[in-house]
């Protein structure tokens, strides 16, 4: 188990989902905490739960858009615990009004709002942060594994992700030389109250013992080995590893939370995109792909398509092949036909 015993932890979005699993976990380890969230009442009563536990904890109703925010808010937890070990920078949104339009679809207030949110409020996060934090101290900023694979109908929040997965690797090479480490996590479909939103479910976000497999007709889950939705104190045990000494020699690193996720998930199309309510493609039917994709289902006309180029391109090759062996043989008969001539 990593231990945090004593470390003083920043964590934003900490009033639900995974940066709530987080901070729960985080004070069960020892971590002194500085919870930030833009939900007044649920994060004053995530610090009651904590202080009632014997945690030191102190919240803070939290705007990560605005730069001054930010700043003060380290600063205040610096005030407040005298450093600051790690953060834990959770806090993310999918859409603003939770309709997924394809990409010439979006409207410039859809892109600028979660960009605000995902990628500028990620980057006055680390700026603030590394700004203070000394040696030793280690970052977790959350991806997702749509910032990994391009998603239907989220090209502000796929855009937003990757935007994440490259500042942390730039901050990474930055500042591991001062011994502070960086890392992103890229969680897959993890049971949250943003999940319920892009699947278009309004259920409470299960309990941690919780059984969370799919309903019957939803299980064509073919690119994630335990057929499951992840639960969110998986994710918080993950990035307690991150913030820990017991990582001391990772950086730079993008964790994915889906241990053989090898392609984009068929069913990681929002739910008002398409038909099926959660976001599922019926079973047997296949997401249409790239040709020549070895991870997504391809539609007769496509496979056709593919071995038709296949076949083209091996016809191509004899020809070049011939075509060589040709000019070979007449440098030859010409050497030859120099040497009669002589």
């Amino acid at each position: 188990m990593a231990s945090l015993q004593g470390k003083v932890i920043s964590i934003t979005g900490a009033a639900s989902g995974i940066g709530l699993a987080t901070a729960r976990l985080a004070g069960e380890r020892g971590a002194r905490l500085a919870l930030g969230d833009i939900q007044a009442e649920p994060l004053q009563k995530v610090v009651g739960e904590l202080k009632a536990q014997g945690i030191d904890v102190i919240g803070t109703v939290l705007n990560i858009t605005s730069n001054e925010d930010v700043d003060n808010w380290i600063a205040a937890t610096i005030k407040h615990f005298g450093r600051l070990d790690g953060a834990a920078n959770i806090a993310g949104v999918t859409t603003k009004e939770a309709k997924y339009p394809h990409l010439a679809e979006v409207s410039n207030e859809e892109w600028e709002f979660v960009m605000s949110i995902n990628t500028t409020g990620m980057f006055y996060l680390l700026r603030a942060q590394l700004r203070l934090m000394l040696p030793g101290a280690s970052i977790v900023n959350a991806s997702s594994g749509t910032g990994l694979f391009g998603r239907p109908g989220m090209a502000p929040y796929s855009a937003s992700k990757h935007a994440v997965i490259g500042l942390t690797k730039t901050a990474a090479k930055e500042y591991g030389p001062k011994g502070i480490r960086v890392n992103a996590i890229a969680p897959g479909p993890i049971k949250t109250p943003m999940l319920a939103r892009v699947y278009g479910e309004t259920k409470e976000e299960s309990k941690p013992n919780e059984e969370s497999k799919p309903k019957e007709d939803l299980k064509p889950m073919s690119t994630i080995p335990l057929a499951r939705f992840g639960e969110s104190p998986e994710v918080a045990t993950l990035v307690a590893f991150l913030l820990s000494d017991d990582s001391s020699y990772i950086t730079g690193t993008t964790r994915a939370t889906v241990t053989g996720l090898l392609g984009p998930p068929r069913f990681w199309q929002p739910a008002s995109s398409r038909k099926s309510t959660y976001g599922y493609l019926p079973a047997g039917q296949e997401l249409e792909g790239e040709a020549g994709s070895p991870r997504l289902g391809l539609t007769p006309a496509q496979k056709l398509a593919a071995a038709e180029a296949r076949r083209l391109s091996q016809a191509q090759k004899r020809a070049q092949g011939q075509l060589h062996r040709a000019g070979i043989e007449a440098q030859k008969q010409e050497r030859l036909r120099k040497k009669r001539v002589a």
